[in-house]
């Protein structure tokens, strides 16, 4: 506890922090806030869900339309090489997921992917090489289908 109260008091020596603590003023308070108190029964809905998820959680067995990250990340690498409206179904079925839930889930989410041509190794003078690229947002091309998949980027 001392290094922390040591560490405080040297913050308040700096003329800086201070300078910009008095450029920001004081703390303005809202004092008409109202307390919110949840209704009667959102705190048993609540209890109950979490109850659900901890039963699904120790669950060996998968639950329909829930995925672990591993397997979520699985799925959205498999969907960019899907080529049909059949295979991207089967690839849903096989993941225990309703197509227009995965559908869904990809307009907001995808897996980390680069940009072809993108990527720039560089050595410093120290012989230390970075590489840097840049990423990209991969929807599966389908044949015969309109771009409904996805972000639409």
């Amino acid at each position: 506890m001392k290094i922390g109260m040591e560490a405080i008091e040297r913050d308040s020596m700096d003329p800086q922090l201070m300078a910009n603590l008095n450029r920001l003023g004081p703390v303005k308070v809202d004092h008409h806030m109202q307390t919110v108190r949840p209704a009667a029964g959102s705190t048993h809905h609540m209890l109950q869900a979490r109850l659900q998820s901890e039963v699904e959680a120790r669950s060996s067995r998968p639950t329909h339309n829930h995925l672990l990250a591993s397997s979520l990340f699985d799925l959205l690498e498999e969907r960019k090489t899907v080529t049909s409206q059949r295979e991207l179904e089967e690839l849903a079925k096989n993941y225990d997921m309703d197509i227009s839930k995965l559908v869904g889930l990809a307009r907001c989410v995808n897996s980390p992917s680069v940009a072809e041509g993108s990527v720039v190794r560089t050595v410093d003078r120290n012989g230390v090489e970075s590489i840097t690229m840049t990423a990209a947002w991969v929807d599966p091309v389908l044949r015969g289908h309109k771009s409904l998949l996805g972000s639409g980027r």
